[in-house]
Formats: C-alpha cells, sequence, structure tokens
C-alpha cells in the first residue's frame, strides 16, 4: 500500500465517510483543509434522477472559479 503524505492524513481525519454532507457543509469542510502546494480541483456528483435517453431531460454544464 502506498504511503500517505502527512497533509493527507491530517485531512483524513476530518472526514467521517458514513456521513453524507450537505453541499454547504462540504464546501465549508474543504475550506478548512490544508491546502497543497498546486492548484486543486473538487469533482462533484449529483443523483438527478432523470432520464437521459429524453432529449427534454439532458442535463450539461460546467462551472469554473475564476
Amino acid at each position: 500500500m502506498k504511503e500517505r503524505s502527512k497533509r493527507y492524513k491530517e485531512s483524513e481525519k476530518k472526514i467521517d465517510r458514513n456521513k453524507t454532507y450537505q453541499l454547504k457543509d462540504a464546501v465549508s469542510l474543504l475550506k478548512k483543509m490544508v491546502q497543497p502546494k498546486f492548484d486543486e480541483s473538487v469533482d462533484l456528483h449529483f443523483l438527478l434522477s432523470v432520464d437521459t435517453k429524453k432529449s427534454d431531460q439532458m442535463v450539461r454544464g460546467t462551472v469554473a472559479k475564476k
């Protein structure tokens, strides 16, 4: 198994893997974590319950922080 860094271990202690976080709580938790030495990105996954085979239910988009 790969050895994890001190930053990773410190950040991992702040997260409860058995808990589902609200968006507002998750973002505030991310801001409290130790910042890395590179530009970081965050992926969000949402369950939208849409049928992608129907053209009126297609959901696409991106958000970029400036």
